[in-house]
Order: C-alpha cells, then structure tokens, then sequence
C-alpha cells in the first residue's frame, strides 16, 4: 500500500510533502514521489501524517473507567510489593477503551500496576489494535512500576497496615529491589520469578519506572534508582520546578499528565498549566500521559492540543506523545517515529493534529487500516 501526497511529520527529521509504502506492517520507504507504480495508491491529498501517539503510563485493561475493579483483575491492596506480577497476566483484552484510544490516536500504551501500590509489578507494551492479542504484544515486561508518596501511603493508612510513611515505602522497595530479607514477621524468601525480575533491573534490561509526583518522592526515587544501580523513569512528576538543573543534569526520562486530570487530587495540587513550557525551555525531554483511568485515554489526543495551548512547541508536543516515550521505554527501533523499517503506526489528520478540532480520518496499526 502507498499512502501518497501527505503532509508527513516523520519526527525525527523535518516535516515534508511525501508517500510512505507500507509492506508486511512495515514502512518500507518513505520520501518524496516514491516510484511504486504497481501499488494500491491511497492519496492523502495533502493532509497531516503523524506517527502512532504512545502513552508510557496506563492502568488500560485493568478495570473499567468509572467502574468498579473486576476482583482479581487488579492488585490487592495486601500486596504492597510486587516484583514477580506482571500485568499482561490480567489484561481484560475486550476492554472497550483500547478501542477508543485508537479511535483518538493512541496505538501503543504501557499498562502498569495501579498508583496506588508502593511497587506494583511488571508493566507491559501493547499495540491498542491487532489481529490476535498475541501480535498485540510490543513487549511482555518494559518496566517495573511502583509509586512514591502520599497516595501509596495514604492507602495503607486507611487501613492501618504497614507502611504507613515515607520512609516505610523506602525501606520496602529497597528490601524488594535488592533482594534483602527484612527482619522482623514480614521477612521472607524470593521466589525464582521475582529474583529473575531483579536481574532485569540490574543489568539495565528494564527501567524503574516511579509516579513521584512531589519534590521529595522525585528525590528519593533517584536516590533509590542510584544506589541500586537502575535506569530510572520519573512518572507523574508535578513539583519539578526546583529540581530543573539536576532533572537537566540526570538526564532522566520523566514524564507529566494530562492537564485535564482532576487538579484537586492532592497530588497534583502544586500543578500549574505553564511548567511543561518550562522544562521546554530547559532543555529536558519529557513523555505526556494520561495515567487511564485518572484521566481517561479518549481524552489523550485532546491533553496534547491543551500543552501546545499553553505555550510548549508543536515540535516539542508531538515529541512527548511519540518518539520521547520510544526512546524512554527502548522501542525507538519500532515506534515513535516515522522511518523506514519501522512499525506503520501511522495517523492521518485532516488538518494540523494539534489542532483540537482536526479529525482523524485513518488510523492504521502495523500496516492495517482500523
């Protein structure tokens, strides 16, 4: 198939007016006037190509948005700490809202444990559309999440079980994290799948991945990550602004939600619609997410339109939705960017695609036109 005449944004180069031919799933080449006369030709007449957009943090397929969580599809609240979990092993793959996250533009999303659990296991990549969930599958375990701060603390408060601070949540993720057997009635032995989750960690195969949304969760998070050896991504972050020249110095994937997630929450109380623009001007890369359910994923194409609203760049949004969260989770060499060899996770927008009112006219994943 030969999508010709299209405004394309490949992301990582300039923007250009092109075809892109698509074999087995595949971009098979991309440029200008491409010399496939024998292919089935679909003119784009000028309209917008962006990549698939990639949201790195997601509780999609887990439960239901404004639902109650189905029992046993998401994590006890006795299991504080989990590293041998993996989500894919309670993905509803019928879950209405894979589909309207495709219908708005999100072809891959990372489904972690739940934001309120200290270390909730094993995340996985999925495409939101395929033939089989199977083929769905970018990458059964990308990161290990877990979650800093007041909303894990406050969980356990309520029902008096420990941990019940800061400190308590610290000492239990490094205990998990380093295999170290805790004194006292909560000691115990690793099993194989959990060591083997470790040695993941150790050897940089898979990034820590914590929502630490207030400045001394961020703190700690990279404190945790340095001692322990870990590639770190900082999920959620929201107090940053006093932290911008080490966040700069790191290098650290970091990522923000959706400005339209609930500002009462007490975590995103210190949010403020300009200080994506900040980090911008800084210098520092960042994913957007939309933390589904928290805000839902039908919503993820709109937040974008909203940060291009609130003075960060075109460039720098379509980044933050595409080729940064790649890069962060190691998939570049598949997705978030518009290349030859790469996934055709490619979308069409009838006008500019940050644009709230541009429609999305095709979306295809790996090659198919949903």
């Amino acid at each position: 198939m030969l999508l010709t005449g299209g405004h394309i944004y490949p992301i990582e180069r300039e923007p250009f007016y092109g075809d892109i031919l698509i074999r087995d799933g595949n971009i098979a080449d991309i440029g200008e006037h491409l010399p496939y006369p024998g292919e089935k030709k679909i003119d784009l007449e000028g309209a917008f190509v962006v990549p698939g957009f990639i949201d790195i943090s997601t509780n999609l397929g887990l439960h239901d948005a404004g639902h109650r969580t189905e029992e046993g599809s998401a994590i006890s609240p006795s299991e504080k700490f989990q590293t041998g979990t993996n989500m894919i092993d309670g993905i509803n793959w019928d879950d209405e809202y894979f589909e309207k996250g495709w219908k708005n533009g999100v072809t891959t999303v990372v489904v972690n444990s739940p934001y309120n659990r200290p270390l909730g296991g094993q995340s996985c990549a999925l495409k939101t559309a395929g033939k089989s969930p199977l083929n769905r599958v970018l990458n059964p375990f990308i990161d290990m999440h877990g979650t800093l701060g007041n909303r894990g603390k406050n969980d356990y408060n309520a029902t008096r079980t420990s941990p019940l601070s800061r400190m308590g949540i610290a000492r239990g993720l490094r205990d998990h994290l380093s295999l170290t057997h805790s004194q006292g009635p909560e000691s115990r032995t690793f099993t194989h799948s959990e060591k083997q989750a470790v040695e993941a960690l150790r050897t940089k195969q898979v990034p820590l991945k914590l929502s630490a949304a207030q400045q001394q969760d961020i703190l700690s998070a990279i404190n945790l990550a340095e001692e322990l050896g870990f590639s770190l991504i900082l999920d959620d972050v929201v107090e940053y602004l006093p932290l911008l020249p080490l966040l700069k110095d790191k290098n650290i994937p970091l990522t923000i939600t959706s400005l339209l997630a609930d500002a009462s929450a007490e975590h995103l109380r210190e949010r403020n619609s300009s200080h994506a623009a900040l980090l911008e001007k800084n210098g520092i890369p960042f994913s957007l997410t939309s933390h589904h359910p928290e805000t839902t994923i039908e919503l993820f194409h709109l937040s974008a339109c909203l940060l291009a609203r609130e003075g960060v760049s075109e460039k720098t949004v379509l980044e933050a939705i595409t080729i940064n969260p790649a890069k962060a989770l190691g998939l570049d060499s598949r997705i978030g960017s518009l290349a030859k060899g790469k996934d055709a996770d490619i979308l069409v927008f009838d006008g500019n695609p940050l644009y709230s009112l541009s429609t999305l006219k095709y979306v295809l994943i790996d090659g198919e036109i949903l």
